[in-house]
């Protein structure tokens, strides 16, 4: 198989796993066969451009090809060309944040933060032209590992954070075993906010995976007469995705059996950076309020009817308010702060 079938089969994995994959996409070409990147994250004015070096050549070597890439596109974007894909059009004004995500295979490989490759001294940083905030090589192992974990932005700019914390080149094996221990570590903690109700022996492998299936699948969802963005989405970690599944599993649990007393209509909120989520569970679809107050804007509310039992409910998400991901925002301005500490 050559590179470039390699390459591509590697887009089409992590694309379909990412939290928020209807906003990743391979950009147009631009003039003799050139393309801005091999992949772009839109996440409202953040985006993440990625480019991808594979073969032979020494860690060093690709990592350079990648970000000579990337700092040609850049002046190109100042200059006024366009970030174009399927649905999308975004000029460099229409941007405040860029992340760079420089993605290496082959031999000798690892992954780093490159802080030498953005002005991090420089002020007003935002609305000058200098507009890349962080920038990482990662190799193509860890970076499809993260991938499957159905990370976010936010999750990405964490990583990023403990590759800074190294401050060296990180073997595959370290990055993995981290990612490994960070996922476990999630999973713990929103066990233990539904501690009292929910059995240490419940497995939530498979609310898990119906979680992450629902969020690759929203694009829009309706509300009342118009329709909502879908960009708050974009906002989510897999902390959070993490929890909303715990949640659901936990609040199923507590509801009655067909027969026995007990409540028909529970649910759970937890405030996360700049929104809300919520969960709301039901015996049967006619309990579920018309009107929910669980609504709030900004915020994301699963809503399930177990008519049909606990382990196949009826899911829906309802997305409040035209929200883009300012906790994206606050990550990448903390992440800044600690890089020009």
């Amino acid at each position: 198989m050559s590179d470039k079938s390699i390459q591509e089969k590697f887009i089409r994995e992590i694309s379909l796993n990412l939290l928020g994959s209807q906003s990743v996409f391979k950009p147009s070409h631009y003039g003799m066969g050139k393309e801005p990147a091999d992949l772009v994250w839109a996440a409202g004015r953040c985006v993440a451009i990625m480019y991808m070096t594979s073969g032979k050549s020494d860690f060093e070597k690709k990592r350079r090809h990648n970000h000579a890439q990337m700092h040609e596109w850049i002046r190109n974007w100042q200059q006024g060309q366009v970030l174009q894909g399927p649905k999308i059009a975004l000029g460099y004004g229409d941007v405040d944040y860029i992340v760079g995500i420089s993605i290496v295979g082959g031999f000798q490989c690892g992954s780093m933060i490159d802080d030498t490759q953005v002005k991090y001294g420089e002020s007003n940083h935002r609305f000058g032209k200098q507009k890349l905030y962080a920038c990482a090589t990662i190799s193509d192992s860890v970076f499809l590992r993260l991938s499957k974990r159905s990370v976010g932005i936010r999750d990405i700019i964490h990583f990023f954070d403990y590759l800074r914390g190294r401050g060296d080149v990180v073997s595959d094996d370290d990055a993995i075993a981290w990612i490994d221990h960070w996922e476990q570590a999630q999973a713990a903690q929103a066990r233990n906010c539904f501690e009292p109700i929910l059995p240490p022996s419940e497995s939530l492998n498979e609310a898990w995976r119906q979680t992450r299936m629902l969020f690759h699948a929203i694009r829009t969802q309706p509300i009342g007469e118009g329709y909502v963005n879908h960009g708050l989405t974009l906002d989510l970690s897999m902390g959070d995705a993490v929890w909303l599944s715990v949640a659901e599993r936990s609040l199923a649990l507590q509801i009655a059996s067909p027969g026995e007393t007990g409540p028909v209509l529970i649910g759970s909120s937890r405030g996360v950076s700049v929104y809300h989520l919520n969960v709301l569970v039901a015996a049967q679809t006619k309990f579920i309020p018309k009107h929910a107050v669980y609504f709030q804007s900004p915020g994301i509310t699963m809503i399930s009817s177990l008519d049909f039992g606990t382990d196949n409910p009826v899911r829906m998400f309802f997305i409040g308010g035209n929200y883009f991901g300012t906790g994206v925002y606050n990550a990448l301005d903390e992440f800044r702060q600690k890089m020009a500490a």
